[in-house]
Formats: C-alpha cells, structure tokens, sequence
C-alpha cells in the first residue's frame, strides 16, 4: 500500500514542476536564416540563463550577427528579474563547443542617494536590444499566416539607447487562394522591454 501511494505524489510533482522545466521555448528565441544551425545552442543557452538564481523569466534570446565569429556564436539573453527589471546576459558559444560561456551579465546600479535639484539617469533600451524583441512577436503573431516573408535583419542597428525603440517591420503573406498581400507590422518596445504591436496593410 505504501509503494502504491508514493507514485501518486510523484506525479503531483513531476505535473507542478513540468511548466517551468519548459518555461523557454522557440517562440523566445530569434537567429537570422543564415544562422539556423545555431538555433538549439541559443534555445539551451536560454534555458541556462532562466535557471540563475536572479532571472524569474527569460523574454527573449538572440543572436548577435556582429559579433559572430565563425569560431564562436554571439548570444544576448535577456531575462526579467522578480522585481520585474530587465536586464542582459552576453555569451559566447563555441561553434563546434557543447556549452554557452557567460562573457557578461548587466548588473542593475544601485539607486543613487536622493538629493533635491539632481537628475537620475532615465532607463534606456538600444535598437539592437529592441529588434529581435520585435522581430520574435511578429513571428509569433504571423505564425498562422502562409508563406511570411519578413525583413530579418536589423535596419538601423546601433547600441545607443532610447527611452523607446521604433519599428515599422515591412513583411508579405498569401492568403488561402495564393494571393500575395502585403502587411506592415508596427512594433515599440520600450526601457523595460515591454513591446506593443499592430500589424496593418500596406501599398508597396
């Protein structure tokens, strides 16, 4: 009877845990076509990030086209801490290599004692950081349409940061019937990392 029990509890456990053993998935993840090769290595490097001690959620992983080597991929992971601050993990993942080596983590600076008259820094995001945060709701937004054929690769890149990043992501689909149409995707993303997207027709 008491063996008969346990398998029960382990159940219960294995159903409580399994959400955040799979809480990173594809959808969170972004490398241009040319790379897709590196994709598992992202999405395993992601789900090292989520399982540091200060990141609660990983919102999105990337692959960093500049920094790339053709001995090593470039990866910024970007995970949201309890207090809902995001922040960025670099690393750098060999590419005949079996794991990711963390190369940096951006520490949040801690506030700076008040004093009357004095301006504090206004968090900012940077379009390389804002693009594939874009570029990955899009995806997941067209994922029904047929044949997406969308700009991949960052018009404007630069690691200045603005209070907010925007984009007007040009991308083609066809209907049912075979038809070509021709749809803009609108994307902010702001300090924070949080993003809204509209996706409407457009002429040319």
């Amino acid at each position: 009877m008491m063996f008969r029990n346990k398998l029960p509890l382990c159940g219960l456990i294995l159903i409580a845990y399994s959400p955040l053993l799979m809480a990173v998935t594809e959808s969170d993840i972004w490398v241009p076509k040319r790379y897709t090769a590196a994709k598992n290595k992202l999405l395993s490097t992601a789900v090292e990030a989520e399982r540091t001690t200060r990141c609660a959620q990983v919102i999105q992983g990337s692959l960093v086209v500049e920094k790339t080597t053709p001995q090593a991929y470039y990866f910024v992971v970007t995970c949201r801490d309890k207090n809902r601050k995001s922040y960025n993990l670099s690393y750098s993942y060999p590419v005949n290599g079996a794991e990711p080596i963390l190369l940096n983590e951006q520490f949040v600076v801690a506030p700076e004692p008040v004093v009357i008259a004095a301006e504090s820094a206004e968090p900012t995001i940077s379009a390389n950081r804002a693009w594939p945060l874009c570029i990955a709701a899009l995806k997941k937004k067209t994922r029904t349409m047929l044949d997406v054929l969308m700009l991949e690769n960052n018009p404007r890149p630069s690691d200045d940061g603005l209070a907010r990043q925007v984009f007007d992501i040009p991308f083609d689909a066809k209907n049912p019937q075979g038809l070509l149409l021709k749809y803009q995707g609108h994307c902010e993303v702001d300090a924070e990392g949080e993003l809204t997207l509209a996706i409407s027709g457009r002429k040319s």
